[in-house]
């Protein structure tokens, strides 16, 4: 999916809304897509289940997102109400761009899963003209979750923003945050990934 654009609203290739489950297997190249508001590429809300797979043993399908931007959140893709999106293989996201979630925005009980080999890479806002950028990669609120599964490699390189350079969480309310949990053997339990304000 090349240069293709949402001039109005959201989904710069895809819009989907409610109900709906989206399976890309094999390689897929989302590049140069854009959205005057959310998701540059893939924008999916009310109950819509996206995954993005290789095969069983993540040697083949390579997901690759590459310059695709959104005015608002989500420079590759935004995920919200009761929404999922699992990334399994080789996933690359480069030089991607929004003022919320440079590559993703995930908002309001939206469910993240990685299994693989991830990377964020050179994504982001530019930061010099928007004073209020919010993760330079990732961007997650009101009670969303992002999970790393046992055997996924992530890594998160020259992204930016003003807040959270590479992952923002909105902490909404006392009753409702952002959770972020990781699996993962070899990294001792006593040890954080991030810390969440007025958490251990």
């Amino acid at each position: 999916f090349f240069n293709n654009s949402a001039k109005k609203y959201h989904g710069g290739v895809i819009l989907a809304l409610r109900n709906v489950v989206l399976v890309f297997n094999g390689t897929n190249n989302f590049i140069g897509n854009s959205a005057n508001t959310d998701g540059g590429a893939l924008t999916a809300t009310f109950n819509v289940s996206s995954s993005f797979t290789g095969d069983s043993n993540f040697t083949h399908g390579t997901n690759n997102f590459f310059s695709n931007s959104a005015n608002s959140e989500g420079g590759a893709i935004y995920t919200a109400a009761n929404t999922s999106l699992s990334l399994t293989g080789t996933s690359s996201f480069i030089s991607n761009s929004a003022v919320q979630g440079g590559v993703i925005s995930a908002n309001v009980n939206s469910t993240l899963i990685f299994c693989g080999n991830i990377s964020f890479t050179n994504n982001g806002h530019n930061t010099d003209k928007l004073k209020d950028s919010h993760g330079g990669a990732m961007y997650m609120a009101i009670s969303s979750t992002f999970s790393i599964l046992p055997h996924t490699t992530v890594s998160w390189e020259d992204n930016h923003a003003n807040l959270g350079g590479a992952i923002y969480i909105l902490n909404v309310n006392p009753f409702s945050y952002c959770k972020v949990g990781r699996i993962a053997r070899y990294i001792p339990k006593e040890e954080c990934f991030f810390q969440l304000p007025g958490q251990n």
